[in-house]
């Protein structure tokens, strides 16, 4: 499952608030949020829901998607050395039928389901 950059996001909406002029307290006010919350989110420590997303961006007179295109997935970091092993076991699916990637796909699931 993808990792959302929550700080990047957090970090963004402190942007925005501060382009408007607007401090926590005067943002949460105008979202019907706590100010903690807001100072969560723009911590990084929150991801608000897609309701609250409106409510800031109306706030902040910004299109909801300027806010949203700063959910972007972080990339997982690469356990070094493991680079060489990637790029031959994709070298390896690419020559695989889609019966075969299905069954690689749910082996590996169920290996990082017990794994854990």
């Amino acid at each position: 499952m993808e990792h959302v950059s929550l700080k990047k996001f957090g970090q963004h909406v402190r942007r925005l608030r501060e382009t408007a002029e607007l401090t926590q307290e005067e943002l949460a006010a105008q979202t019907g949020c706590h100010p903690t919350y807001i100072a969560k989110i723009e911590a990084g420590h929150r991801l608000p829901s897609l309701d609250t997303i409106v409510h800031l961006a109306r706030a902040l007179h910004v299109p909801p998607g300027d806010i949203i295109m700063h959910l972007e997935a972080e990339e997982p970091e690469i356990n070094p050395g493991a680079e060489s092993i990637i790029y031959e076991i994709v070298s390896i699916l690419k020559q695989s039928s889609l019966i075969q990637l299905r069954f690689v796909r749910d082996f590996l699931r169920l290996m990082m389901q017990h794994s854990r």
